[in-house]
């Protein structure tokens, strides 16, 4: 299992087959190259989101340049469990 899908929230496990989260990190993230800069853009806090039980969640958003595409909108999303907090989900913008 990939580090990430690891560290990741229990929902997200639950949800995302292996293979398809790695399907979608091969077509969509590995084309954009290396990463040129990523400066943080702000943090939204929630007790829901769509989809999930209420909680605690983060949406933390950051302005990035890859080496193939510029201007990008990186957004993660952050849950919090008892032994701290845990990606629930990557969005490219």
């Amino acid at each position: 299992m990939p580090r990430e899908l690891a560290a990741s929230d229990q929902v997200f496990q639950n949800t995302t087959p292996k293979a398809r989260w790695q399907t979608a990190l091969d077509q969509i993230r590995v084309p954009l190259g290396r990463v040129m800069s990523r400066t943080y853009f702000g943090t939204a806090e929630y007790s829901s989101l769509p989809g999930l039980p209420n909680g605690e969640y983060l949406v933390v958003k950051f302005q990035t340049e890859f080496m193939n595409k510029e201007a990008v909108v990186e957004t993660l999303s952050l849950s919090k469990a008892a032994d701290g907090w845990h990606p629930l989900g990557y969005l490219i913008d």
